[in-house]
């Protein structure tokens, strides 16, 4: 009798930059291996197999962009928030009007965007505040009149730059 990881790999054509996952597909169109009695997609299984479980709460993007593809180099962890960020950046997302166009010339983004708090000039500054003044988060959060976690999304890089800097996996 093989292991799941075995029977796993059997479905997987490694031809190919991306390593495409050749059995059962969710209606999604994501891989769908069955283990245990419960049905698994593929992308995170071969994620498990190199890096050990999965945090609860957690994503697995695909940096090919490909839902086919199981090439553990080719997958990376990341927030619900982060996915949504990829999605919108490699114009995979759903259009709201007014904040989104097919045009990229036309997106608002950053202080353009309806959803943001602060301009442009003031997530440097507290970046800024942040790197050089040990100045703690929470402190930051208040000066802004933004959240804690928002602030921690903002000087790691999370949010604001997603947009214009590209992808999340790399």
């Amino acid at each position: 009798m093989r292991t799941p990881e075995q029977r796993f790999w059997k479905k997987v054509n490694r031809e190919g930059n991306c390593w495409v996952w050749t059995g059962a597909v969710t209606a999604d169109g994501y891989g769908n291996f069955r283990v245990s009695g419960h049905n698994l997609r593929a992308h995170r299984f071969s994620y498990a197999l190199l890096h050990g479980p999965i945090p609860d709460g957690l994503n697995i993007l695909h940096a090919c962009d490909n839902r086919l593809c199981v090439r553990p180099n080719h997958l990376c962890a990341g927030t619900q928030k982060e996915n949504i960020a990829d999605a919108i950046a490699r114009d995979r997302m759903f259009k709201l009007p007014g904040w989104y166009s097919e045009d990229p010339s036309r997106r608002k983004s950053g202080e353009k965007s309806p959803n943001s708090k602060l301009t442009d000039r003031a997530v440097e500054e507290l970046r800024r505040e942040y790197a050089t003044e040990f100045v703690s988060q929470r402190t930051l959060a208040k000066k802004y009149g933004v959240s804690q976690s928002n602030v921690s999304l903002i000087v790691r890089r999370v949010t604001r730059d997603l947009v214009t800097d590209g992808r999340i996996c790399r």
